[in-house]
């Protein structure tokens, strides 16, 4: 059975759509290395650093990886912050 979910929006039809086809052949924990946790470390701390001191880096200043690796977090922070205020609905 493939997840169905339905969307609404004031004053139009509700519309529905599902998601078919996923798989993984791989279990998601043997593709975290070393490097990609030494990454999420290394944004955290630059995260945790700006938040008590109010620094930054400039992204002219971070290697490409850097600044790719800072966007994935914080959009997994705004996903996080969004399912917990769905949540709280």
């Amino acid at each position: 059975m493939q997840p169905a979910f339905k969307g609404d929006r004031p004053g139009k039809e509700d519309f529905y759509w599902t998601i078919g086809g996923i798989f993984e052949s791989e279990c998601p924990v043997s593709s975290i290395t070393q490097s990609s946790f030494d990454l999420v470390q290394i944004v955290n701390a630059m995260e945790n650093a700006k938040e008590m001191t109010g620094s930054v880096q400039g992204a002219d200043d971070m290697p490409g990886f850097m600044f790719d690796a800072l966007r994935v977090v914080r959009a997994s922070d705004l996903a996080i912050d969004d399912a917990r205020e769905e949540a709280n609905r």
